[in-house]
Formats: structure tokens, C-alpha cells, sequence
């Protein structure tokens, strides 16, 4: 078996999603309406990443295994959801093997600090296939750092509660901050949260993964995007992005002092009215499912669970 860290110009992406497909059909996992092209169009998404790479897996010069390596913030690497994808076979757990081994070599030796690995749309009928991940994923070093829920909320059939402030409180668009004001402010509410990915990680991934969540080139659903003041001082926020048909809620924080006051309901209903304005048929969010209070309150404003997420990490230094 040769297992070779490659270039997008070395590769043919048609080749790798029929690889995908077969290997998917093989599992039993393909829907109605996987097909080939499907494929093509995916391998040609992560071909257009910045610092993608693919690393595959030959059996006398035939694949039978690979996985994408990328990265869309400095110090984090991450591997493709529910990757490797390999062959059924004799030799498929040493396949997973040698491409997680090969992986966390060239994180390495390009200098990340941490290896991801995501696994989502966690349902009962996948579970079987995320344990064995799970499995893969533990035998070469890597932890459980989040397991989280995804939620769904109508906002067209259902009614939507309205946003109440009290006294001395006001909402004002996000755009009218920087990213220098939110700093602090935020990595307080975070810090102090329930969190687990965010709490995970080292002082210095938390500032990339704050600069990539508040990049302003990628855009906001503006009337559904704010800062919480009390007077002058930053106590909350709630940030919307748009996600193909639906807008994605979150990050959706209070500073430790103002919480349980009801103000993160107000601000969820800020966000269910900003996002219907929008145009948005419904809101979703992502939370660890740890934290049964933000559950609670989830449930009755009516969201439903559509699946679970499990969020695998190594430390590289």
C-alpha cells in the first residue's frame, strides 16, 4: 500500500468521486439522490479551498482510500467529514490507519497546532458508522472535544415570540462595531460558557477562531445581527449567517452577570424577526449538548433536533 500526500493538479477529482460514490454504495449510504455528478461537484468544492490537500491511499496504483486536509483558519487543520473513505476490504482498518497517521505527519510538519476531525448528521441510523469512526479516530490520539445537537425552527407556521427589552437595554446592528470592540467582550461570554469546543482550545486558536467567525467578508443576514448594550457597555450579541435556504443562529452569548434575565430569549426573538424579514423559511443552531439549561429554552421556543455532531481533536504541540 502506498499512501501519497498529493496536489489538486496531480489528481483527477472525476476519479475521486467515483471512488466516493462506489465506496457510499458499498456502505449503503447513498439517497435518492446521489449520483456521480453530485460527487464531481464536491470534490471540485474542496479543490477550490485555499490550503486544501488530498492525501490517498494506492494498492498497485489503484485508490482505495483517501481524505482532504484543509484548513480555514491559521494553527487548525481539519479532515473532510467523515473522512477517510475507504474501501470495504482485508486491509481497510490499516488503510484508515496509515491516511489518519499520514494526515497528523503533515499537520505537523506544517506547523498546526491542532487536527479536527467533524462528523455530522449524526442520526439513529448512523450510529453504528459514527462509533467506528469514533474508534478510528481515539486509536490515533485524537479526543471527543464537542458533542453537539442541531436544531430547526420554523418561522413562517409558527408564531414568533417578540423581542422585549427592559429598561436601559437596546439592540444595535453589529456592522456599527469592530472587531476590536466585540474582542473583549466576547471572549468574556465564552470563557465563561459551557462551550466545550471554544473551551478546548488554546488562548491563541480562540483569537482565530473568533477572526474567522467575525470576518466581515463573509456576510451577515444584517437584520438579524446585533450587539446587546446596557447604556454604552456590550452584554450580548447575536450573530445570523446565511446558509443556503436557512439562516444559521450563532455565536448567541450574555456576559456571565447579565444572564438569566431573559435576555437571550430577546435576542433569539430579534433574530427569528430579522431572518423572516430576510426572507428566511427557518432559523437553525448548533449547541452542545451538555448545556440543558440553553436547552430548555430552545425547546420552548419550539426548535426540533434534526441530528447531532461530534467534533474529534489532537493536539499537535
Amino acid at each position: 500500500m502506498d499512501v501519497r500526500i498529493t496536489t489538486w493538479d496531480d489528481v483527477n477529482p472525476e476519479e475521486i468521486a467515483r471512488f466516493i460514490f462506489q465506496v457510499r454504495q458499498q456502505e449503503g449510504l447513498l439517497t435518492e439522490n446521489s449520483t456521480v455528478d453530485n460527487y464531481i461537484s464536491a470534490v471540485g468544492w474542496w479543490k477550490e479551498r485555499l490550503h486544501s490537500t488530498p492525501i490517498i491511499a494506492y494498492s498497485k496504483n489503484r485508490m482505495v482510500g483517501w481524505l482532504v486536509f484543509f484548513s480555514f483558519v491559521p494553527r487548525i487543520s481539519t479532515i473532510g467529514r467523515w473522512h477517510p473513505i475507504v474501501e470495504e476490504g482485508p486491509q481497510k482498518e490499516e488503510i484508515v490507519k496509515q491516511l489518519l497517521k499520514t494526515s497528523i505527519t503533515h499537520a505537523k510538519q506544517s506547523n498546526f497546532e491542532r487536527l479536527e476531525a467533524e462528523l455530522t448528521h449524526i442520526t439513529p441510523n448512523t450510529e453504528s458508522r459514527y462509533e467506528q469512526y469514533k474508534t478510528w479516530y481515539e486509536s490515533q490520539g485524537f479526543h471527543l472535544a464537542s458533542e453537539e445537537s442541531r436544531l430547526e425552527r420554523d418561522l413562517i407556521q409558527e408564531p414568533l415570540p417578540e423581542p422585549v427589552l427592559p429598561p436601559t437595554f437596546k439592540l444595535v446592528p453589529l456592522i456599527h462595531f469592530t472587531n476590536d470592540e466585540l474582542e473583549a467582550p466576547f471572549f468574556e461570554m465564552f470563557d465563561n460558557s459551557k462551550d466545550r469546543f471554544w473551551l478546548d482550545q488554546t488562548p491563541d486558536q480562540r483569537l482565530e477562531s473568533y477572526k474567522f467567525w467575525f470576518n466581515r467578508e463573509r456576510p451577515f443576514v444584517e437584520e438579524a445581527t446585533a450587539v446587546l448594550l446596557k447604556e454604552d457597555k456590550i452584554v450580548g450579541l447575536t450573530v445570523v449567517r446565511p446558509v443556503q435556504e436557512v439562516g444559521m443562529l450563532g455565536p448567541i452569548a450574555i456576559l456571565p452577570e447579565y444572564r438569566r434575565r431573559g435576555l437571550g430569549r430577546t435576542l433569539m426573538a430579534f433574530s427569528f424577526h430579522g431572518a423572516r424579514k430576510s426572507g428566511f423559511p427557518k432559523i437553525a443552531l448548533e449547541f452542545d449538548i451538555t448545556n440543558e439549561p440553553a436547552f430548555q429554552l430552545y425547546k420552548e421556543l419550539r426548535f426540533k433536533q434534526v441530528h447531532r455532531l461530534a467534533l474529534f481533536a489532537l493536539a499537535l504541540i
